[in-house]
């Protein structure tokens, strides 16, 4: 598998020190860094942007709704995954598909490629691997878990789309 190799191991090892070490740098920023950062013309709006993901974030109504929507995603996200590998008959479980998919959704959002095609692909068919499962049922169920987003996309988008205000009597 990937651990197997030196340089897969030391990407799983940067990957999950990132994944760790990423989150706490932010919070951090938002909390003591804000008024240094603010200090300078170059980093001026990543304290900004960093004091408004703050207040929202730990609101009780936003950052409740974010968490519970985060949760949900990623289970859709993993649910998919497991339906198409039970679509191609893959001894994929779900246990597995929740221990992999994420690492491949992480790894797809590197801005390195066009929208993670390639990136994804390859992280999908590594995890699957990875999982001492053939190669071809981490591609097989790459292209379907991919297919599967086209038609969803336009629904997602118009959830996204923002609304108009109503105005208060």
């Amino acid at each position: 598998g990937l651990s197997d190799i030196p340089v897969g191991r030391a990407a799983l090892g940067l990957l999950r020190a990132g994944g760790a070490v990423v989150p706490f740098v932010l919070f951090a920023l938002t909390r003591a860094g804000r008024k240094t950062f603010a200090r300078w013309r170059v980093t001026r709006h990543l304290a900004e942007i960093s004091a408004i993901a703050w207040n929202i974030l730990t609101s009780r109504r936003a950052g409740g709704s974010i968490a519970a929507m985060s949760i949900v995603i990623h289970l859709m996200t993993v649910l998919t995954a497991w339906f198409a590998a039970k679509a191609i008959g893959s001894p994929l479980g779900f246990v597995q598909s929740m221990l992999l998919l994420p690492p491949v959704v992480l790894i797809a959002a590197v801005p390195i490629s066009i929208a993670g095609w390639g990136v994804r692909s390859g992280a999908m068919i590594t995890a699957f691997s990875y999982a001492v499962l053939p190669d071809s049922n981490g591609f097989a169920n790459y292209v379907l878990f991919r297919a599967g987003a086209f038609p969803t996309a336009p629904v997602s988008g118009l959830a996204c789309m923002p609304r108009p205000r109503s105005e208060a009597p």
